[in-house]
């Protein structure tokens, strides 16, 4: 999923003039078009741009920033659940089932690096659920910063095309689920 950006544009200050009776000069009404025209032009340039990329710094930099926040809480934890996957990571996790949860380091990731192009960053190591939780079909995976903490990542879960890819989705109450390798990826643009 490719990030999305919002841009805040600052644009020079208007000046207003002051109205002077009509004296029609019918360059200046052309000139007048012709800079809102290449003002709409330019607007329309920013705020329609499908290239959008940032340097593979900038991604390194937002990358570190995205997998450091894990760290908020005592230690992160990778949740596996069945249900509705949510819209994203905001929404609310209502309707899901907990089926497995594995804690992570007390230092979540490692610093990100060079994926060219993009950043990647690797897990630490994480710990397996040996008796997982309920027995279900996981859809869905969440990560926070702790058991009960602020939800930070989510994605989705299968046996191919999938955030978070499993020998098998059906999970069973006791059994244990691990999770052997856990990278981040950002591209740098679409």
């Amino acid at each position: 999923m490719a990030p999305t950006a919002t841009l805040h544009i600052s644009a020079p200050p208007l000046t207003l003039r002051e109205y002077s009776p009509p004296q029609v000069d019918l360059r200046d009404i052309g000139t007048r078009l012709r800079r809102k025209w290449q003002l709409r032009k330019w607007v329309e340039g920013i705020l329609f741009a499908n290239g959008f990329y940032v340097t593979n710094a900038i991604a390194i930099v937002a990358l570190d920033a995205i997998v450091d926040a894990l760290d908020a809480g005592t230690a992160a934890v990778l949740e596996l659940y069945s249900g509705t996957v949510p819209a994203d990571a905001d929404a609310s996790g209502a309707g899901l089932t907990l089926l497995a949860s594995l804690t992570m380091s007390g230092t979540a990731f490692g610093a990100a690096a060079d994926d060219t192009p993009g950043a990647i960053a690797t897990a630490a190591a994480i710990t397996s659920d040996s008796s997982a939780d309920a027995t279900g079909t996981a859809s869905c995976f969440r990560v926070k910063t702790q058991t009960g903490g602020t939800v930070c990542m989510q994605g989705t879960v299968g046996t191919a095309s999938a955030d978070w890819i499993l020998n098998t989705v059906s999970i069973t109450s006791g059994s244990t689920v691990a999770c052997t390798a856990f990278t981040v990826l950002l591209p740098e643009g679409p």
